[in-house]
């Protein structure tokens, strides 16, 4: 899956988002609130990949670090964190109450500071939420993670 990122401050994509009718949890709130998703005018290209433990041969489930370490032997790496909220805008076609989690390094050594992002679909709405888990944290085979494969810059 190909993405474009950027192009847009931090308020229009907060717009941008709202407008659409996606829902912020407190965590996401704060990750944008401390700058952490890094907005940019400079456009890229993001080549996406959904994969889960089990694609790795983790067939009990994993923590993020494992994860990571088994996505790096197939070229995939971590994804900034502002490739959520841009890919929260596609029509990305999720299961209600499916997880769909980009994974992003570490942001703060602060074990309650939010880890990450995921999407998620509710019969409330659509949601980009933030969340928080310990290092030890094991996720299911099934759960999908988003990845990135090759990051293009547009001219």
């Amino acid at each position: 899956m190909r993405l474009q990122v950027g192009g847009l401050t931090k308020k229009n994509l907060l717009k941008q988002l709202s407008q659409k009718g996606v829902q912020l949890n407190v965590f996401a709130q704060q990750l944008f609130d401390d700058d952490k998703v890094e907005c940019s005018d400079d456009i890229q290209s993001f080549f996406l990949t959904i994969k889960t433990p089990f694609d790795f041969g983790l067939y009990f489930g994993a923590t993020l670090g494992e994860m990571i370490e088994a996505a790096s032997t197939q070229n995939l790496s971590p994804c900034p964190l502002v490739v959520a909220p841009y890919l929260r805008l596609q029509e990305i076609d999720l299961v209600k109450g499916e997880y769909l989690t980009v994974v992003s390094s570490p942001l703060s050594n602060d074990k309650a500071y939010p880890r990450g992002l995921y999407l998620r679909d509710l019969d409330d709405g659509f949601w980009l939420r933030g969340f928080r888990c310990s290092d030890d944290c094991i996720f299911p085979p099934s759960k999908k993670f988003v990845f990135v494969s090759e990051i293009e810059k547009e001219c």
